[in-house]
């Protein structure tokens, strides 16, 4: 393994340490009372900074994965759909279904805002 590679794999580690932080800050939010509003402040900006480390997880999670293959074909894209994409579309029309029912609004709404 080269050293560049090595290099993201150890930002990788220092990322899932801060989405670790991000959900232990919203636990401590979530116990705070409403009569401590400048600690509830504070953990939300704290948070706010660190909370770039799910996307940035899953970016370079990706760019890993994609630097594995010499060239993209098309069987690497169609396995990237059937095993991402499709469970997402479908676990996301489930949630729609079920918020349409709780909510009594229009699956398209829901699946609009929700999916899309």
């Amino acid at each position: 393994m080269n050293k560049k590679k090595t290099e993201l794999i150890y930002l990788r580690a220092f990322i899932c340490i801060l989405i670790i932080v991000t959900h232990l800050l919203t636990q401590m939010m979530n116990d705070i009372d409403d009569t401590e509003i400048n600690q509830l402040k504070l953990l939300y900006y704290v948070q706010n900074i660190v909370i770039f480390g799910t996307p940035s997880f899953i970016i370079l999670s990706q760019l890993l994965t994609t630097l594995n293959y010499e060239k993209i074909t098309f069987k690497y894209l169609w396995s990237r759909f059937k095993y991402i994409f499709i469970p997402y579309l479908t676990l996301g029309l489930f949630y729609c279904y079920t918020e349409s029912l709780k909510l009594n609004s229009p699956f398209l709404h829901q699946f609009y805002e929700n999916v899309v």
